[in-house]
């Protein structure tokens, strides 16, 4: 479903870059996007009504500011000027 919609305002990826070109298009003054999302964390950051069973916004990312730095340089770069016209 959402290739097809990208696809349909002619975006070809469907991965976090091709998302991120989607959103810049929108009239929004204001994006966001989330280290989780950028390194490609799959589970969910906070579980509601949990306390002792998930950490609840207290989970590490799985790589150091500098390596996230060094391998998605481009990405976070992306997320900050895909937007700026």
């Amino acid at each position: 479903m959402l290739a097809k919609r990208l696809r349909s305002d002619g975006i070809d990826n469907s991965s976090f870059v091709g998302v991120v070109e989607f959103l810049s298009r929108s009239p929004s003054c204001l994006q966001a996007a989330a280290l989780e999302d950028i390194v490609g964390v799959l589970g969910q950051v906070n579980v509601p009504r949990t306390v002792h069973e998930h950490p609840n916004w207290r989970r590490r990312l799985p790589i150091s500011l500098e390596r996230l730095a060094e391998k998605f340089g481009n990405r976070l770069k992306c997320a900050l000027e895909c937007g700026v016209q």
